[in-house]
């Protein structure tokens, strides 16, 4: 019974007479085919070709598709003609590489033409505790648009830009091979390298080997003694420490400072510890907890716009990114970047919207600070430990923040915690009794708000109010708003 229907399928005289005739009608099509082709190229048979092109390939051209390159086949070998439809090649004349050989490199976005505004509605996204005002200040103010990129991005501001940054939009995502002029820095040549190489990989105590391998690269057809005696081997160490500094008075060496403006300071920190009346010494009693290392913020804002480099990415008017993929769709909010949040685009309405200062038509700037802090080990072994404070500028792009070559991120401060001698402090108050832990978060959360009351000092809230006048790189002087925007910390008093 298994075998019954194969058998029936195989002797059965109708099944064969059907698939005999769909076979010749198959052959008759490949047949006037093949003779269409030969007529159109001039041949009348494979026999009366010549020997030399029995086998005539076209060279595939290639075109561009929505999802990648398309392959077109123009023509066939002939001799696949004579093969069964089995044996024979597949062929597609539109080809489309498979997606995960597509590599499509980011564009930039086009900056608007300020001669040109528009009047647009676009859809509000999430409201804002200024809603009211917001609306308001839509209907009367000027939209500037750029134009679409190939994803259907663009900009949109509701200010005329006047300064456009530099956006390295494929150095953002990818380090290109064309940037790396020496291969071979911070040494400036084959020969500096090869020698520092040996130096310092080559382990502490030279052994025979070691005078081989130094030998295997003296006498190198590409050693150039010359190169090497031009080289300057203090610059060479002191790029590959990676500009580890240390701070004066602390017994680790001297600062290098580039400015003496933005110059490091140590400042002592007292902090008022309370003890109630039924403590042996009633009443706040100040404790000199330590000394804070610091640098002045409004000396880091300065050094940071004062800079060329940093200038070129500096974004001084915020603007709103938005999606639009057909001219029939709503375009749609695109969050990505902290100038362009709907946060910053309302510090900069308001400041614009509030009083200038007496005489002063100088263009007035927001610059968003981001700080961020966290308390690290610096050995494996024992309590050696630091807590940074790090500063980022919002107006620069988070694809340069995240990059260490940038040098994006600013040191700001050092934190100090309580120190051990804290407890005997408190046990001369209490009657030789131990601190609770109560007692002691309150006095670590005193000791965090003293630093940051430093840091915060009148030189910044003067700038946070009136702003810091600035001549920028550019030869536009304005006048620049510092305003905090994230701070990412720990719970130090835990």
């Amino acid at each position: 019974m298994r075998r019954a229907f194969s058998n029936h399928w195989r002797v059965c005289a109708k099944n064969k007479k059907r698939t005999a005739s769909a076979l010749a009608k198959l052959q008759d099509i490949w047949r006037a085919a093949k003779r269409h082709r030969q007529e159109a190229t001039g041949t009348n048979s494979p026999a009366t070709a010549p020997s030399t092109s029995a086998t005539t390939t076209a060279p595939a051209s290639i075109a561009t598709c929505s999802h990648g390159p398309i392959t077109q086949v123009s023509s066939v070998d002939n001799d696949c003609l004579d093969l069964p439809v089995a044996r024979r090649r597949a062929r597609r004349e539109n080809r489309c590489l498979p997606k995960r050989y597509q590599d499509i490199l980011p564009e930039p976005v086009a900056t608007p033409s300020i001669s040109q505004p528009v009047s647009a509605n676009i859809p509000s996204t999430q409201p804002s505790s200024s809603a009211i005002h917001s609306a308001a200040f839509r209907s009367i103010s000027n939209i500037f648009r750029s134009s679409r990129n190939s994803f259907g991005l663009f900009r949109q501001y509701r200010f005329s830009p006047k300064h456009a940054p530099e956006h390295t939009h494929r150095q953002e995502c990818t380090e290109s091979e064309d940037l790396i002029a020496n291969p071979y820095d911070p040494y400036p040549n084959q020969s500096s390298f090869l020698l520092g190489e040996w130096y310092w990989n080559d382990g502490v105590k030279k052994s025979q080997s070691s005078f081989m391998n130094m030998t295997k690269i003296i006498t190198h057809p590409d050693f150039k003694p010359e190169d090497v005696a031009k080289t300057n081997w203090q610059r060479v160490d002191s790029h590959l420490a990676g500009s580890v500094k240390t701070i004066s008075g602390l017994g680790l060496g001297e600062w290098e400072d580039e400015d003496g403006r933005s110059s490091w300071l140590r400042t002592p920190v007292k902090i008022s510890v309370p003890f109630h009346r039924k403590m042996l010494r009633p009443g706040p009693v100040d404790f000199l907890a330590g000394n804070l290392c610091h640098r002045r913020l409004v000396s880091i804002i300065r050094d940071k716009i004062s800079n060329p480099e940093h200038h070129r990415h500096f974004t001084y008017e915020p603007y709103e990114v938005l999606w639009q993929p057909g001219e029939a769709s709503d375009p749609i909010r695109v969050h990505g970047e902290l100038y362009s949040s709907q946060a910053f685009i309302d510090a900069h309405r308001d400041l614009q919207d509030a009083p200038g200062e007496p005489d002063c038509d100088l263009p007035k700037v927001i610059v968003g600070l981001m700080f961020a802090s966290d308390g690290t080990h610096l050995t494996e072994c024992g309590n050696s430990k630091l807590w940074p404070l790090y500063l980022a500028f919002g107006n620069e792009s988070k694809y340069r923040r995240s990059k260490p070559s940038c040098e994006a991120y600013e040191h700001v401060a050092y934190f100090e915690t309580l120190p051990a001698s804290f407890k005997d402090f408190a046990k001369m108050y209490t009657g030789g009794k131990g601190p609770n832990q109560p007692f002691l978060t309150h006095c670590h959360r005193e000791m965090l708000h003293a630093q940051w009351s430093i840091l915060l000092d009148d030189e910044f809230l003067e700038a946070y109010r009136h702003g810091i006048v600035i001549d920028c790189c550019d030869g536009v002087r304005r006048r620049f708003y510092p305003r905090i925007f994230t701070y990412s910390a720990d719970y130090p008093e835990k």
